[in-house]
């Protein structure tokens, strides 16, 4: 499934992840999500 989403889809899919957590929520979800990822 992954492998056939072209630009046009990622834009939707942003669209809805920002209507579903808002733009206020979505720095703060990045945050999160940085920092699991980061080694240190």
């Amino acid at each position: 499934m992954i492998l056939f989403i072209s630009g046009p889809e990622i834009l939707f899919v942003g669209l809805i992840v920002l209507l579903v957590f808002g733009a206020d929520k979505i720095p703060e979800i990045s945050k999160r999500t940085w920092k699991r990822n980061s080694p240190s």
